[in-house]
């Protein structure tokens, strides 16, 4: 990071600009600021460069193709103006130094850091191709090592798989030679499957310290990527060499795709295996400098190591250890603290109860283990503070929304002071806020909250995003609940047409919104349209997901609803006959879902004109209900038996005894 030039710009559009951070090939790296004192990377495209018409296009291509790259291990872009005069583009910053300043500082990874660096590289390459894209220029320069994972950064040569737009001539072929593959140097079509060969380079070179491509002359280099691959060193861990060997097979079609990448190395944990590396530049070149650089943030020492350096100076690959005042008495011996290795194991015995639905032995373990890791480790200690989320996790599981929404409130904070307001675990917890509201039914205050989120979970995890397109079905849940159908209508039409293009017509969530749509049809009184939306909607999901799954009952339950709204009562109660014996098999009889259709049914009884049927229907299910515990459902659902009782009994007095052809009976 260096000082402005006197011939540097000060403003970039609406960025101001603090300090020059590098060069690329096409452009000056800046670090800017908002308005608002947010760091963010600039990119600048040189004077010389801005007035030809194939080098705008491309920055064109560029700015656009990577605004749709989302995900947790890419460089979000925010913003750019490829008309500019001259044209720019600018991304989130991030801390740390590139791969290529810790490898040439302090050489190979870790065993287990490279596993991290493997899974975390394959999603951001997985996120890259699932937008159209390929990278094309994937090494160690353009990958940081920021606090919580690897980010794959400069996609100043992204653009869409098979494209042949002329980015890549005689001549002129893009890329850096060492982690070229090799139709990228015999110049043919080049798509995701190159990304994958460069990718068997950079974990090779972070396993053993070098490049194995490597040789005294651009002709040897070449050489080397077409020929025969080399072979990786036993020392290299089993999983990575054939994640390596994969990669580099000369057939692109023959490499693994980033997902079964991620499955042949398995689950990792960055918590754990992934340490502080110390500063960098964000988004700039990597220098290929030893020296370790002031941080943009605090690095705290005082960790164990994973490298095996000697002597004075900051540890290699330091795990952040936070420092805290003790209180302890004068002339008391601090007690020793425990160490990180024994405070994780106990934590993994109340994960386990936890994920097995012990959420109350879980909560009551996490709160005993809190203080401790408070004294060892720190207040503000990634894994203090993931123990925290856990015990808002626990409270949630004991239907304790009002404390989990505590929690959550109390810890979002110092996540966005530690980890910063786009990391992740920052933003699930301001997703949980809304969500925690919403369970409260506070449905103004978690519309406001998922409206607030919404907009830096498409920014930094994608449009497309899960967790992004859940925050949209949330917002319009909560437009139904205070009574806007018609713009809970429109956004689940919109949401819808993102569903199909994202997850297919097929996928259970696509589904899911469509008999959304359904029902808002309904809410908005328009009965015929949300019946015929129903039917449309049941043969997919017989198909997609089976005759007996919950859904597809319940939509055939929505078709027998719909038809005793329009009065046809006779039909309706067809279907519902027809589905209760279903639901019943299913759900079992004394689901809440299978004894309030059974009042469904003794309602459509009264309402087609035979009340014997509907007192039976309810006698019987009153019945059942009392065999039941006291609870929340079971009382609310005897309430409503009795009231359809007494709308029975007054409907009942002054009828005349039902003559014509016999109704339905069940």
């Amino acid at each position: 990071m260096q000082p402005l030039d006197p011939t540097d710009p000060e403003r970039i559009g609406r960025y101001r600009l603090t300090h020059r951070l590098g060069a690329g090939g096409m452009g000056r790296v800046y670090l800017g600021r908002t308005a608002a004192g947010r760091k963010v990377v600039v990119k600048v495209i040189l004077p010389q460069y801005a007035g030809d018409a194939e080098f705008r296009g491309r920055f064109a291509r560029e700015a656009a193709a990577a605004a749709r790259v989302g995900g947790f291990h890419t460089a979000p872009v925010v913003d750019a103006d490829p008309d500019g005069d001259p044209p720019w583009i600018v991304s989130a910053f991030i801390p740390g130094p590139s791969l290529h300043e810790v490898l040439a500082g302090r050489g190979p990874l870790p065993h287990p850091t490279l596993r991290v660096l493997a899974v975390g590289l394959a999603e951001g390459l997985e996120a890259i191709h699932g937008a159209g894209l390929t990278h094309r220029d994937l090494k160690p320069a353009n990958v940081l090592m920021a606090s919580d994972g690897p980010r794959i950064i400069d996609f100043g040569i992204a653009r869409p798989s098979g494209d042949s737009s002329g980015l890549t001539r005689t001549g002129a072929t893009l890329g850096t030679p060492l982690y070229m593959s090799p139709e990228q140097v015999d110049a043919l079509e080049v798509g995701p499957g190159s990304d994958m060969f460069s990718l068997g380079t950079v974990l090779a070179h972070a396993a053993v310290g070098r490049n194995p491509f490597d040789a005294p002359t651009l002709a040897g280099i070449v050489r080397n990527l077409i020929g025969p691959p080399p072979e990786v060193p036993e020392s290299v861990p089993a999983e990575l060499r054939a994640v390596i060997a994969r990669c580099w097979r000369h057939s692109p079609a023959q490499r693994p795709t980033p997902q079964e990448v991620t499955e042949m190395i398995g689950d990792v944990d960055p918590e754990l295996d992934w340490p502080a590396f110390g500063a960098g530049q964000a988004g700039a070149p990597g220098t290929g400098s030893a020296a370790p650089r002031p941080t943009d943030r605090p690095v705290y020492g005082g960790g164990p190591s994973y490298g095996s350096g000697a002597g004075s100076g900051a540890p290699a690959y330091s795990v952040p250890m936070g420092t805290r005042e003790t209180g302890v008495p004068a002339g008391t011996a601090p007690r020793a603290p425990e160490s990180e290795e024994s405070l994780r194991s106990e934590s993994a015995v109340f994960d386990r109860l936890r994920e097995g639905g012990d959420h109350a032995t879980a909560l009551a373990g996490y709160e005993r283990l809190l203080p401790r890791l408070r004294e060892s480790l720190g207040p503000d200690h990634p894994r203090t503070l993931k123990l925290r989320s856990r015990i808002a996790v626990c409270k949630e599981g004991l239907g304790d929304h009002r404390g989990a929404l505590e929690e959550y409130r109390s810890l979002l904070s110092e996540q966005a002071a530690l980890l910063g307001t786009d990391h992740v675990d920052t933003l699930g917890t301001r997703f949980q806020i809304a969500y925690q509201l919403g369970e409260l039914n506070d449905h103004e205050a978690a519309l406001a909250a998922y409206r607030a989120v919404l907009p830096d979970l498409a920014r930094v995890l994608g449009p497309d995003h899960d967790h992004t397109l859940t925050a949209r079905e949330n917002i319009t849940d909560h437009l139904s609940a205070v009574s806007d159908h018609r713009g809970a209508l429109e956004e689940h039409r919109r949401l819808l047409g993102d569903r199909i293009r994202t997850l297919g017509p097929d996928h259970p969530d696509t589904l899911a919104t469509r008999r959304a749509i359904a029902n808002t049809l309904g809410d908005l009184g328009d009965d015929a349209a949300s019946l015929a939306e129903h039917r449309r909607l049941l043969p997919d999901r017989s198909r997609v997901l089976g005759p007996d799954h919950p859904d597809t009952l319940t939509t055939r339950f929505e078709i027998a609803y719909r038809l005793g709204e329009l009065g046809d009562h006779g039909a309706a109660l067809w279907e519902a006959l027809t589905l209760l014996p279903d639901m019943t098999r299913v759900m079992g009889a004394d689901d809440p879902r299978t004894l309030a259709f059974r009042l469904e049914i003794a309602r459509l009884h009264r309402l087609q004109g035979n009340p014997s049927a509907a007192g039976a229907t309810l006698r019987s299910l009153a019945a059942d209900l009392d065999r039941l515990p006291r609870g929340r459902g079971a009382d609310s659902l005897r309430t409503r038996v009795r009231v359809e009782s007494e709308v029975l009994r007054e409907w009942t007095l002054p009828r005349l005894p039902q003559s014509g052809p016999p109704p339905y009976t069940g």
